[in-house]
């Protein structure tokens, strides 16, 4: 993206450039759009190919990374590995439900004192089925 904006400010920069210096040399308005939509047009093919191999290169590591997609024993696994949760943890991590491409995690202590038990909520994550991301849905 970075690349597309430097690209178009230089080629607004050159169009001020040649139509300063054409109009110094007494070349008429018309001759000097002419030659900037042919530079425009230029520029525009060469920034869609530019684009275009991107984004295959894109769809190509993409296959390359093609993971197996992750099931919620998974899940929770990987959720117990970012918190740095050991197994003999008291908090309870569990998939709650599912939204789209993402199973919804919870992470939870039960709390007892005096024969009354209530849950206190560690966090809520999301993590992606596909390549495992993880998001803290409480940010």
């Amino acid at each position: 993206m970075k690349k597309l904006l430097s690209l178009i400010l230089l080629i607004a920069m050159i169009q001020t450039v040649v139509a300063c210096s054409y109009g110094m040399a007494g070349k008429t308005l018309d001759n000097v759009n002419d030659q900037e939509e042919t530079e425009q047009s230029g520029q525009k093919n060469k920034i869609e190919m530019e684009t275009a191999n991107e984004n295959d290169q894109d769809q190509e590591e993409s296959k390359a990374k093609k993971l197996p997609p992750v099931n919620e024993k998974d899940a929770v696994r990987l959720i117990r590995e970012h918190l740095g949760l050991e197994e003999h943890t008291t908090l309870h991590v569990e998939v709650d439900h599912e939204e789209g491409n993402k199973y919804v995690v919870h992470v939870y202590e039960i709390v007892t004192h005096d024969d009354i038990s209530h849950t206190a909520t560690y966090g809520w994550y999301y993590v992606s089925k596909d390549s495992g991301k993880i998001e803290d849905m409480m940010e």
